[in-house]
């Protein structure tokens, strides 16, 4: 008879054997380039209006196209327009080339009557007033771009939320055990094997779970992996307005009710003393950068943290993941996500290496919104003996002693773990590739000088 072997224990429950290449590194992987994409997305809150460029260019085409005639009835069709518009505000016209104030027969008049001859110029001051009364009436586009941002941060985090619970149902049997949801008889006889049907109480938990709220999650996170979601953050107020703010963009067209107000005074947000039940709330791109920013920390922690909860035995590879995730941030300059995955990893079981990566990519992301003097004394104690020479370059690499980086990493070619790539595009050698750039100007100055010198002999 064969032994059986019990299942290594976490918490209350078993926990079964894993494969290397679990689903959670590529839930992980997958969130992190949902948040670089929503990213690059919000660039159009505030972007260059390309579709009135264009309208703009197509309009000069098409008035290019007019003979002598139709050019001549357009401008008068314009200045009766501009008139009428002047007369029902009782405003003036003046002449664009003179300046001079005309002589307006609609002044005081709410009725105007224009005729246009040609079909080419009534295309042309159609598509003029339609287009000028769009942008008028038409809403804000960039605070819709915002407001739809934030509801797809939310549901992307909410479907992470529900992959994180699939794949602990999954791993962790005993937790179905206790299952409100039963099955008849009837139920049970549709399904060819228990697995199938435990797969089917599976999909009914994850649904009854996302049909709660944020702080249905919380709960479930903490009774379940023993964690709640407010320790994955310090910045937990903040996250809780974020998620009411998308209710009420979802649910009540961007405009405050009860239901916000609580949820952002029980977290101990500051609003506004203009804020109401009624009033509306601006979206704007800061809001949106940060709230991406927060929500993909606050959803690569839970990753990490299912990981090391369900997988104790690879606590510190879970660790090295989302260090390396941390550079991919820091690349794409999320200099906010990168502090908080580092002070989250703060204490963590991992590697030293790892450990001092984190810490460099917090003291670069610290640096944008703090500058240098706050991390200076952090750096000069930071004891890098025992390590890698790249973490001695980058010890100087804050310390700006640029000239002897670049010797460091000339004689460490090969050596120090650097790619070309790293020194092209890395933050942390922006003053490097600046000193090299400033010393082959130079160079190629010197060289110039000499040529010509050369020729003049």
């Amino acid at each position: 008879m064969t032994e059986r072997k019990e299942a290594d224990p976490v918490g209350s429950f078993g926990i079964a054997k894993m494969k290397r290449d679990h689903d959670l590194r590529s839930l992980g992987d997958r969130y992190l380039q949902q948040f670089i994409t929503f990213r690059a997305i919000s660039s159009l809150v505030e972007g260059p209006p390309d579709k009135q460029l264009q309208f703009d260019r197509m309009m000069r085409e098409s008035t290019a196209m007019l003979d002598e005639h139709e050019d001549e009835e357009l401008r008068n069709v314009l200045i009766e327009l501009a008139s009428a518009m002047a007369g029902v505000v009782d405003g003036e016209l003046r002449d664009p080339e003179t300046n001079e104030i005309l002589p307006n027969k609609y002044q005081g008049s709410k009725e105007a009557q224009i005729r246009i001859n040609s079909p080419e110029v009534s295309a042309i001051v159609s598509a003029m007033v339609g287009r000028t009364l769009h942008h008028i009436f038409a809403p804000d586009k960039s605070e819709l771009i915002a407001q739809a941002i934030v509801g797809l941060l939310v549901s992307s985090f909410g479907a992470l939320i529900g992959s994180v619970a699939r794949h602990s149902f999954k791993v962790n049997k005993v937790a179905l055990e206790k299952s409100e949801h039963e099955f008849t008889l009837e139920e049970l006889s549709k399904y060819d094997s228990i697995d199938e049907a435990r797969n089917e109480l599976i999909n009914r938990r994850v649904d009854a779970l996302l049909g709660g709220g944020v702080n249905d999650w919380s709960s479930w996170c903490k009774r379940v992996l023993q964690f709640d979601l407010p320790s994955l953050t310090s910045d937990w107020p903040v996250m809780r307005e974020i998620f009411a703010r998308r209710n009420i963009i979802v649910h009540n067209s961007g405009r405050v009710n009860n239901r916000y107000l609580v949820a952002v005074e029980d977290s101990g947000v500051s609003l506004p003393k203009d804020t109401k039940v009624g009033s509306e709330v601006e979206t704007g791109k800061e809001y949106v950068d940060s709230s991406i920013q927060r929500i993909l920390a606050l959803g690569m922690c839970l990753v990490y943290s299912v990981w090391r909860k369900l997988y104790p035995k690879q606590v510190k590879e879970a660790a090295k993941w989302l260090v390396g995730r941390q550079e991919v941030m820091i690349y794409d300059e999320m200099w906010l996500a990168a502090h908080q995955i580092s002070e989250y990893l703060k204490g963590a079981p991992m590697k030293r290496s790892d450990e001092c990566m984190s810490k460099v990519y917090d003291w670069l992301a610290r640096m944008q919104f703090e500058g240098p003097e706050p991390i200076h004394q952090e750096v000069v104690d930071w004891d890098t003996s025992g390590l890698d020479v790249i973490f001695v370059i980058y010890k100087e690499c804050f310390f700006g002693n640029v000239e002897k980086v670049v010797r460091l990493i000339s004689a460490n070619q090969g050596h120090s773990g650097l790619s070309k790539y790293d020194l092209a595009m890395h933050p942390i050698f922006a003053e490097y590739r600046a000193h090299i750039s400033s010393e082959r100007t130079v160079e190629a100055d010197v060289r110039e000088d000499r040529e010509e010198a050369d020729q003049n002999q």
